[in-house]
């Protein structure tokens, strides 16, 4: 059935008599995305089969601005010469699937690309955080120098990052290239947050108390006290059951990943303590 409104007639009868009911409904096709595998800086003369996919597993077609600079044939994206094109990527669509298109600009250079792989997490630093040394890579191997967007918070000698005061900030990696790379960089989330005596581990918005329940009568008798951080964030708090089970705590950073950060169980002992 084709997306849209459509109407029907159901004749209903008992052998004898007979009633008609009109019947109206909608169909609606599923929406599909397109996801970019591709680099947006190749090096001239190469050619790439890992282009894009559709969410739905349909195939893609392409279409470059610029066919001397990109091309993409049977498949296959080659990197012709130094310049800039667009790309097109189009899934048509189905009965089922609505069609969808993305582009992509894309920039090639006769010199060899290299990028930067940098795994460290700055986003959970403390004021009393030690010095850290940074360690991103270039995959040149080529040296690699840094840089703090915000010197009041963090501040960046050599490859060794200090803390300087509460706050957010970026640190970028920066390879600046040579006659055979060309230049890149990287870039990191900083957060610098303040420790109390009480909790350690996350912060909320504001000066507050998160209590959790501990004991069979489900009496509040356990509270963290969570000082303000240095930057919004938020929390999640889960319950496997609602009279008892676990309650658990997590961190949720800026790239919403979650953090186990604390867990106790509500109502009738836990069964993993054998009591």
């Amino acid at each position: 059935m084709l997306a849209g409104t459509h109407t029907a007639v159901l004749n209903v009868s008992d052998g004898v008599s007979s009633v008609a009911v009109p019947l109206k409904g909608s169909c609606i096709k599923y929406v599909q995305t397109i996801d970019w595998h591709i680099s947006s800086m190749l090096s001239s003369k190469t050619e790439h089969t890992d282009i894009a996919v559709a969410s739905s597993g349909l195939p893609l077609e392409y279409v470059s601005s610029n066919p001397d600079v990109v091309v993409v044939e049977n498949g296959v994206l080659k990197a012709k010469s130094a310049g800039e094109a667009t790309v097109t990527a189009t899934q048509l669509g189905t009965y089922y699937w609505e069609a969808v298109s993305l582009s992509k600009t894309i920039t090639v250079v006769d010199k060899e690309v290299q990028t930067i792989t940098w795994e460290q997490d700055l986003f959970r630093l403390t004021e009393n955080s030690s010095p850290i040394t940074l360690t991103a890579v270039a995959s040149s191997g080529l040296s690699v120098h840094y840089e703090s967007t915000n010197t009041a918070v963090v501040s960046v000698n050599g490859d060794i990052l200090t803390i300087v005061g509460l706050g957010t900030a970026s640190v970028i990696a920066y390879q600046d290239g040579d006659s055979t790379y060309c230049a890149t960089t990287a870039m990191k989330a900083v957060r610098v947050r303040q420790i109390t005596s009480e909790c350690d581990e996350f912060a909320l918005y504001s000066n507050e108390s998160l209590p959790i329940m501990t004991v069979a009568s489900q009496k509040v008798d356990q509270t963290l006290d969570l000082t303000a951080p240095a930057d919004k964030m938020s929390f999640t708090v889960k319950r496997d059951g609602w009279a008892t089970g676990y309650v658990y705590v997590y961190e949720v950073d800026a790239n919403n990943n979650e953090t186990e950060i604390y867990s106790a169980y509500v109502g009738n002992p836990s069964p993993l303590d054998g009591s």
